[in-house]
């Protein structure tokens, strides 16, 4: 039984409404970043560290972690406009 309330305790910060503001904007940087040509998930988790050094150690690893999973994804949104597949380095070197 503790381990189900130790569960709901986690899905209740998790789901608390600043962290799902921080994850919101996090995806969207994130595919923000990734759409910008020569910029990926590791160059955005890289803008982001003078922010995170002021926030608390749960909510600034959630950010770095949906920006660099939105940049993954931004990646390929573009693609279909240039009707190309595959990643924007492999659009960039042909």
């Amino acid at each position: 039984m503790e381990e189900i309330n130790a569960l709901l305790q986690g899905f209740g910060v998790a789901l608390s409404p600043f962290n799902l503001l921080l994850m919101f904007a996090g995806v969207v940087l994130g595919i923000i970043i990734g759409v910008l040509p020569g910029l990926g998930g590791a160059n955005g988790v890289a803008i982001l560290l003078p922010l995170t050094f002021t926030m608390a150690q749960q909510p600034g690893g959630r950010l770095h972690l949906l920006v660099l999973r939105g940049a993954g994804g931004g990646d390929h949104d573009h693609l279909p406009l240039a009707r190309r597949g595959g990643l924007c380095a492999a659009v960039r070197a042909a």
